[in-house]
């Protein structure tokens, strides 16, 4: 009988000190929460910071093609969508269908998910799809200042930056301020 309450006593002890107490467990759920709250913290800044990298490769592909386009043509643009036509048409080829394609050239080539879509005339009345419009890295549109009437900087091409609002301190130009 000596024997089986020895026992008895030990696995009683062994289950007590196996067990976690609830201010054990409250501190293991506090630690849990603050890494996973600097995981979040980590992966928004890493996500911005890819936003902005994305969004001046943008600005900076959008101004080498207006040089080409004023190069090309002689005049610049007088709007977004008459520059994005412009440029695409400087890339125009026969498609294997008879009609015309915008052949590979660096605005579409930017990632798809920034690339608005949208139909021109072509040549000999045919119906070329093209890239209509091009959003930042955020997802709000670039814009573009073609006039000096509009800046004295004109061309240029800026985006609403982080916060999505146009005319902000946070915006970014495809020109160094």
């Amino acid at each position: 009988m000596g024997t089986a309450c020895h026992s008895d006593a030990m696995a009683r002890t062994k289950s007590k000190r196996t067990a976690f107490t609830l201010a054990e467990m409250i501190v293991v759920l506090a630690i849990v929460g603050i890494l996973i709250g600097m995981g979040l913290a980590i992966g928004a800044r890493i996500k911005e910071s890819s936003e902005l990298e994305l969004t001046h490769i943008e600005l900076s592909v959008l101004a080498s093609e207006l040089t080409r386009v004023e190069h090309r043509t002689g005049v610049i643009p007088p709007n977004m969508t008459a520059f994005l036509q412009e440029d695409q048409q400087l890339y125009l080829q026969p498609g294997t269908n008879g009609g015309w394609i915008v052949g590979p050239c660096p605005i579409n080539q930017l990632p798809r998910q920034v690339l608005v879509p949208g139909t021109m005339a072509g040549p000999n009345g045919s119906t070329i799809i093209y890239v209509a419009a091009i959003k930042d890295g955020f997802g709000t549109p670039i814009q573009m200042i073609a006039s000096r009437a509009q800046s004295p900087r004109a061309p240029f091409f800026f985006s609403a930056g982080p916060d999505l609002m146009y005319d902000t301190p946070d915006d970014i130009y495809s020109y160094s301020p």
